[in-house]
């Protein structure tokens, strides 16, 4: 049974469609758990595949650079060559930095963490005598901190069990960096045969969606495809490049100013800070309480530094790097990043300001374009029934010229008149 064009157009069909998505939406979000955890289940059993996606795609880019810019002079090569090549040179500069980095950071990255460790029990009993100095401050002030005092307590145990003293913990521990590590690797070379064959892939599904698309629909998909990678690629590359920004001004200052652990709070600051609107206020949370326990003084400064520094970041490096490419509301972000975090986590965080931006311009470009468009033929056909309303409601006017008499009466034309 062939369904008519215009079945979707009657008003109970419309209101149906539009009552069932609501219900879809409204189950989704009301099992926003279950349906979190099924994606989890599914991305922890495909996470190479998908680091093997991600890293292609950030690193697609730097491929077409060396294939335009380095390797376009081989003309004597033929163009498979040309694009072996410009993935080869790709990942070895990207393995170069990264060796770079860990001969430059591992060693200090590792002693600060030790160190840390080491005397993790003298900084919880330094953070006890703080809460003991304040709860007394309170009860001398008459405030009731009786439940106050026993959270306090119970939360610092469970800190305290939370560092891997015990084998069975390490052990553990070592497990998950291990499957982090291996996962990573088979990633890295997933990526590699995914650079190798981009081009064939892209032009399979090119070909795919202009044979089960109309024209109009392919050219609107196109280029949806092509503003969403401009904004993911300049959003992750942006973001990235700010980080290492931060995380390089913060281990300046602090090197300066002679403050322990440089290097491993200068990376957790980095870090956070690709999280968006919570990073920097978390990483400026974590530095802050660590030195906190150390010299309260390194604390205050390194506070009003990371203040400074976050204003800065936000006014003048973050707007420079981005441009007009994200221009969304604070609101939309903010749920954009509640939500990605309720369903995925760290990655629905760190993607959240791209999705908010992806679904503005689809908002402003598509839905609304399609609504103004449905509003103008609605009041064009509208104006057309009124009028053929009107000009039946007019009698025609008669246009011979009738002669009266001198009693008002129509004079009948006399044919046989000379």
């Amino acid at each position: 049974m062939k369904i008519s064009k215009n079945f979707y157009k009657q008003t109970w069909v419309q209101i149906a469609l539009g009552l069932g998505t609501a219900i879809l939406i409204y189950l989704a979000l009301s099992h926003l758990n279950v349906l979190a955890g099924a994606i989890s289940t599914v991305a922890a059993v495909t996470r190479p595949v998908l680091l093997g996606l991600v890293i292609a795609y950030v690193l697609h880019p730097l491929v077409n650079v060396f294939e335009r810019k380095v390797f376009s002079r081989m003309k004597h090569f033929r163009p498979k060559t040309r694009h072996v090549f410009s993935v080869t040179a790709t990942i070895l500069v990207v393995l170069l930095l990264i060796v770079l980095l860990m001969i430059a950071l591992i060693p200090q990255l590792i002693g600060s963490v030790v160190r840390f460790l080491q005397n993790a029990g003298d900084y919880i009993a330094s953070l006890q005598k703080l809460i003991a100095l304040a709860v007394d401050a309170l009860r001398q002030n008459g405030r009731d901190v009786s439940n106050l005092s026993d959270m306090i307590k119970e939360g610092l145990d469970g800190l305290t069990n939370l560092l891997p003293s015990q084998p069975s913990q390490l052990l553990h521990f070592v497990t998950n960096i291990g499957v982090g590590v291996f996962d990573w690797v088979i990633g890295i070379i997933m990526a590699i045969y995914f650079l190798m064959d981009m081009e064939r892939w892209m032009g399979g599904l090119r070909q795919l969606m202009g044979l089960l698309l109309s024209r109009q629909r392919y050219r609107e998909l196109r280029d949806f495809a092509k503003r969403s990678d401009r904004i993911l690629i300049r959003y992750i590359g942006g973001t990235i490049l700010d980080g290492l920004i931060v995380a390089f001004a913060n281990f300046i200052f602090m090197m300066i100013m002679q403050m322990p652990y440089a290097v491993l709070l200068s990376l957790v600051v980095g870090v956070t800070n690709l999280a968006p609107t919570f990073g920097p206020i978390l990483g400026g949370a974590i530095g802050s309480l660590i030195l906190l326990l150390i010299n309260p003084w390194h604390a205050l400064w390194f506070l009003i530094f990371t203040i400074i520094l976050q204003t800065i970041d936000g006014y003048v490096i973050k707007p420079r790097l981005f441009g007009n490419t994200l221009g969304v509301a604070g609101i939309w972000i903010l749920i954009c990043i509640i939500v990605g975090g309720k369903a995925f986590g760290v990655i629905g965080i760190l993607l959240a300001i791209p999705f908010a931006a992806i679904s503005d311009f689809v908002y402003r470009e598509s839905i609304l374009v399609r609504l103004r468009h449905f509003r103008e033929r609605r009041d064009a056909e509208s104006g057309r029934g009124e009028g053929q309303e009107h000009a039946r409601a007019i009698p025609p006017e008669d246009s011979t010229t009738k002669v009266l008499d001198s009693t008002g009466e129509p004079l009948e034309a006399d044919s046989t008149a000379p």
